[in-house]
């Protein structure tokens, strides 16, 4: 795999422990990184095992559900994120630095709130890929949500959003992007990755200052990876500057 320049394997939703952690174990020792979009392997063991990234909100979510709260109706859309089974969870992620990918607009868009006109059509979608909007189109239609859990599923996708917020704070490195590398402007990945990091600065009394030329041209990388530096070097010349002053980010093209 290396040699096809291969960089990271990925565990998905069906892989128990057993094979999880050798997958982990044979992985690194080829050099590669091991992200998991978990399912039977929970995210506890996972990175107790040393997996390197947990793909898609659910991949933390799921496990932060005390047995006794999943017993409840709606236990999802109400659960307090600061029980214990929770908070331990985020702090060994933290503490490893294992990044979590969220994927919140896919789970937003495409499978919670598919059915809402101000979703589906609102103008930031001009930004999505073709693809990824035609595959979303296409799974609107054949997902007929009922009416009547519109209210609910709007509660459990800010439960989404506040788990990331909640991993954030805690210091877990967050990825933007999705499964797969698609052209991107980097524009506006480069003012989120400055976002995410904005709580950051104010706390050491540092101004973040963004400059990013108009119609930069896209770039067809990965855009974790690319958001993953950024946020790494921005998150380092915070850290190294005096306190009042001030941290610049420009994006510009040569001729």
């Amino acid at each position: 795999m290396v040699k096809w320049n291969v960089t990271s394997l990925k565990i998905y939703a069906g892989t128990p422990r057993a094979v999880g952690r050798e997958v982990i174990k044979e992985g690194h020792r080829a050099g590669l990184r091991v992200m998991a979009h978990l399912g039977a392997y929970s995210a506890q063991d996972a990175v107790l095992d040393g997996v390197d990234c947990l793909e898609h909100i659910w991949s933390v979510f799921n496990y932060v559900i005390p047995a006794e709260a999943a017993k409840q109706p709606g236990h999802r859309a109400n659960l307090d994120l600061h029980n214990p089974q929770a908070q331990c969870l985020i702090a060994a992620l933290a503490k490893r630095q294992v990044n979590v990918d969220p994927t919140l607009v896919v789970f937003r868009n495409m499978i919670y709130l598919n059915d809402l006109e101000e979703i589906h059509n609102h103008p930031d979608n001009a930004h999505v890929p073709r693809r990824m909007l035609d595959y979303w189109h296409s799974y609107r239609r054949g997902s007929h949500l009922p009416a009547a859990t519109r209210e609910a599923r709007k509660k459990e996708i800010r439960k989404y959003q506040e788990l990331t917020g909640l991993l954030h704070r805690a210091g877990v490195p967050l990825l933007a992007g999705t499964d797969t590398p698609e052209p991107f402007v980097p524009g506006p990945a480069i003012v989120s990755c400055c976002d995410l990091l904005a709580l950051k600065a104010r706390d050491a009394g540092v101004e973040i200052m963004t400059r990013i030329a108009p119609g930069l041209s896209e770039l067809t990388a990965d855009r974790r990876a690319f958001s993953q530096i950024l946020i790494n070097l921005v998150s380092n010349a915070i850290k190294f500057t005096p306190r009042d002053g001030r941290v610049s980010v420009s994006a510009f093209e040569n001729d």
